[in-house]
């Protein structure tokens, strides 16, 4: 099970199956909302689960992953940290001439949040770490959060034409 906080990378690569399931965020709920409608799929479905967002939307609900620790609720979060509001970014790339204007922040160290948490980190920069992840996560029963770095300037291919 996929659930997606309007990440354009991920509705670009995942194949849906008959076997899968996917939920993107199609604009009627707020930024942020994949991580508590991941745990929420877990009360359905015995399936891994990921949570797939970015660092802006993580800032708005990282606190619900309390709330998989707690129940003992597998979770795996991919978070895109690009280190900016990804589709904020994009827009005034391509619309206003690069004039960037409050999309950009600092990131807390994420290893060190899911230490707090009790839970697993894996931070993603390589193939090699990604095949690292392949390898340790247990995406059945744990809580894995999965930082993958990208580019601030990596933009899919998409507009928004607004």
């Amino acid at each position: 099970v996929l659930v997606d906080d309007n990440i354009i990378f991920a509705q670009n690569f995942y194949r849906v199956t008959p076997q899968d399931h996917f939920v993107p965020n199609t604009g009627v709920s707020s930024l942020g909302h994949a991580i508590p409608a991941a745990i929420g799929s877990r009360f359905t479905v015995d399936k891994p689960t990921f949570a797939v967002i970015g660092d802006g939307g993580f800032q708005m609900c990282c606190m619900e992953i309390m709330t998989a620790v707690n129940y003992h609720i597998p979770l795996n979060i991919v978070l895109f940290n690009n280190q900016t509001l990804g589709l904020i970014r994009k827009n005034q790339h391509q619309q206003y001439e690069q004039r960037f204007l409050d999309c950009d922040f600092k990131n807390p160290g994420y290893a060190l949040l899911a230490q707090s948490f009790g839970i697993n980190h894996f931070k993603i920069e390589t193939d090699a770490d990604c095949e690292r992840v392949f390898a340790q996560a247990d995406f059945h029963r744990g809580i894995n959060l999965i930082e993958l770095m990208i580019d601030q300037d990596a933009y899919p291919n998409y507009s928004s034409r607004r």
